[in-house]
Order: structure tokens, then sequence, then C-alpha cells
């Protein structure tokens, strides 16, 4: 256990002045894919029971499963290139690629929350009564997106969703201390400074959090 909480700190001093970040980009991806699980859940039973997906429904539904993907690869510029820009404030030296390949290894908490997150959607939606046909589907008496979206807001404005919300900055606290790490490791920054750095991102992703909780968004 103690060997896995040190891995981003050390694959953070390892990786630092190595060569490009196709690892980095691969392994952001994955984190990703590891959010998209739950809404892939609520997706695949509504596909079970609907023939002939209206096309903006289905639109609406990969958005929905592409969402966390989108959202992982979004913090993890906004980690970068906001650190970049204030690291340099502080008279932080070193290239932006240094920054990007050292600050997704800061992502390693987040990709443990949104597995969290993934594990308690998929708990909320198959414990929820879901129609088991399309005729079940229609008997709810709205039209079929009217539906799917009735579906999906009861699914997600249980309480539980909003408690994992709410502690997922805890986990971005936990990701603010090795992004401190790496702004540190690439910007040549003492460690107070490198805190204070990563503290304007991290606050960013956190306010985010806390209005995604109180207005109960299932969107990222």
């Amino acid at each position: 256990m103690e060997r896995l909480l040190s891995l981003p700190e050390t694959q953070i001093r390892n990786r630092f002045d190595s060569r490009g970040f196709r690892l980095e980009v691969v392994m952001v991806f994955v984190f990703g894919l590891v959010g998209s699980i739950g809404m892939l859940f609520f997706s695949w039973q509504v596909w079970s029971i609907t023939d002939n997906m209206p096309a903006y429904t289905e639109f609406e539904l990969t958005g929905e499963v592409v969402g966390p993907i989108l959202f992982v690869f979004f913090v993890w510029i906004l980690y970068t290139v906001t650190a970049h820009l204030l690291a340099n404030l502080y008279g932080g030296r070193g290239p932006i690629v240094r920054l990007f390949r050292t600050s997704a290894w800061a992502m390693i908490p987040i990709a443990l929350w949104l597995l969290l997150r993934s594990i308690v959607q998929i708990f909320l939606f198959y414990t929820m009564e879901f129609p088991s046909n399309r005729q079940e589907l229609s008997n709810l008496g709205f039209d079929i997106e009217e539906q799917i979206a009735s579906l999906l807001e009861t699914g997600l404005e249980d309480l539980i969703y909003v408690a994992t919300i709410l502690l997922g900055i805890v986990f971005v606290v936990w990701s603010w201390n090795y992004l401190s790490i790496a702004v540190q490791e690439s910007k040549d920054l003492s460690p107070d400074e490198a805190k204070k750095v990563a503290g304007v991102p991290a606050g960013i992703l956190a306010c985010y959090l806390l209005y995604l909780a109180f207005q109960w968004q299932p969107l990222f």
C-alpha cells in the first residue's frame, strides 16, 4: 500500500526529464475510461430496451459516456497550463512539456475518485426501478427523450451521489499535493512556491465540484 501511495511521486521524479509524454497521454485516457464506466452502464440499459433510438438521444447518451474522458483531459490541461503560467511569475524555469509529463501523475487521485463515482452510479442505476422493455418506457407518459432524461435524473439525484461529488474535493486536495511536487520538480521552485502555484488549478477544480454537488448535475 505504501508503495502504491508513493507511485505518483516516484514517477514524477523519474519522468520529469524524459522525452515526450505519450505514456502520460495513454494513462490519462485510461483514467477517463474509468470515469465513463457508470454512464456506459446506464447507456447499455437504455439501448437494451429501446429500438430505433432517436439520433438526438443517441448523441446525448454518447456524450454522457465520452464526457468523463474529455473532463480528465481538460483537468490535465488546466493543471499544466495554469501551473506553468503561475510558476513563470515566480521565476520558474523549464518547458511546459516537462510539466505535462509530471502533472499527469497528479491525476491518479482524480482517477480513483472517478472509479468510486462510477461504482456509485452503477449501484444507483442497478437498484432503481428500470423499465424492462420499450412498452414500459412508453407508459411513463413522455416522449422518449424526456423519459431517458427523467431516468438519468432520478438515478443521480440520490444523496449518495451528491456526497460522492463532494468527496471528490478530498481527492482534489490529494491531487494538489502531487501537483505541487510536479511543479517543484519541473519548474525548479521551492516547495512553498510550488504549493501556492498548484493550489490555484486545484482550487478551481474543487470549486467546480462544489458547484456540481449543489446543482446536482450528472454531466461534466
